[in-house]
């Protein structure tokens, strides 16, 4: 099996053939388990993880096994372990990246602040405000921006909170 960590709340495989669940296992890097959460279905091969489920500037480590039926249940042998490090401050991620003009941003805070989400043209132009307030470090914020009305470019989703200033590129190409 394939591990691929794509980004940090997203552990991406690629199954064994004929499967039909991924049973996904998450730990502290020290081996003191999270969870295993089981995943069913031929296609499955991503487990998301929220980003407010884990902890910043933390290290883990995880693995997944999967199964080819039920009853009986015959189940493959866990993956070898694979690693990932959570940031330690604001995280902000788009998608899709090229998009051609409607995109989706997120955002998550490591403590409660107040926090602004804006869009700037490269030329560092505010062209949109997108969220201006208190942001909780258990909720993970997500908006819809259309930049259908912008020409094709480079833009920037720029996350202002009262401890850092986050800045995330996007393109929008039609």
């Amino acid at each position: 099996m394939d591990l691929v960590f794509l980004i940090f709340s997203s552990l991406t495989w690629n199954p064994v053939l004929g499967s039909i669940g991924c049973q996904v296992n998450v730990q502290f890097v020290d081996g003191t388990n999270i969870g295993t959460i089981t995943l069913g279905g031929a296609e499955i091969n991503q487990f998301i993880i929220k980003p407010n489920q884990l902890t910043p500037a933390t290290d883990y480590r995880w693995r997944v096994q999967c199964g080819c039926s039920q009853n009986p249940l015959i189940v493959g042998p866990y993956s070898d372990f694979d690693f990932f490090s959570t940031p330690s401050g604001a995280i902000v991620e788009s998608s899709p990246n090229p998009s051609i003009g409607p995109s989706k941003v997120s955002f998550t805070v490591p403590t409660a602040t107040e926090a602004t989400l804006e869009v700037y043209d490269m030329s560092g132009r505010k062209i949109a405000q997108i969220f201006n307030g208190f942001a909780d470090p258990s909720s993970e914020y997500r908006f819809e921006f259309d930049g259908s009305f912008f020409p094709n470019g480079v833009y920037i989703y720029r996350l202002n909170t009262n401890e850092e200033v986050i800045t995330e590129k996007f393109m929008i190409a039609r």
